[in-house]
């Protein structure tokens, strides 16, 4: 196999020194920076799966051991992520409205912006309730919308738009599976 092309001691190495772990990134990066590196907002959390013997990478108030990844992941991918997704949808459905061209554009129009926080608020919290994580979700929501609002960061959302079908199943279909996993009866309307 391809573990034959490396020496004896470096496979020993890898199986037996190195600890894989899982961890996820929340942060948003807008375009990068050449020769090397990347736009990027000043919120960030580099969350990773605690276990035994886990030494972190380096000390960073961002850098975070958690128990699971799972609430930080539903957070980042059924909140920052799926209204990222929903915006885009707005935004093809007006045809790539010229004076959108960035999330914070979305967010500065007082009917979108208005339109994403109802579909927080019915839609995403009660299924984040559904959880017991009402809370979380909205103070989560809050943050996220201070994000989207970052007037130095541009954020495309003909960037955003890319695997646009891919997105909406990954973030929306997953939500409503996830949401009617705590109660059948869950309904979302406008996402569904």
């Amino acid at each position: 196999g391809i573990g034959e092309l490396y020496p004896a001691a470096f496979r020993g190495w890898l199986k037996n020194d190195v600890m894989w772990v899982n961890s996820l990134v929340d942060r948003i990066v807008s375009e990068p920076l050449e020769p090397a590196g990347a736009v990027a907002e000043p919120y960030a959390l580099w969350a990773i799966e605690d276990q035994p013997g886990l030494v972190l990478p380096c000390a960073h108030v961002n850098v975070r051991p958690v128990p699971s990844l799972e609430p930080v992941e539903t957070l980042k991918l059924f909140i920052l992520n799926l209204g990222h997704t929903y915006l885009v949808s707005r935004w093809l459905a007006d045809k790539g409205a010229a004076r959108h061209e960035f999330v914070r554009d979305m967010l500065a129009d007082p009917a979108a912006a208005a339109d994403l926080q109802e579909l927080y608020a019915r839609e995403v919290v009660p299924g984040f309730a559904a959880h017991d994580r009402k809370d979380d979700a909205e103070t989560y929501i809050q943050t996220t919308r201070d994000r989207f609002r970052n007037p130095f960061l541009d954020h495309k959302l003909a960037d955003i738009a890319q695997n646009h079908t891919e997105k909406v199943e990954r973030r929306i279909g997953a939500y409503l599976a996830w949401a009617r996993n705590a109660d059948a009866a869950f309904s979302a309307p406008r996402l569904e």
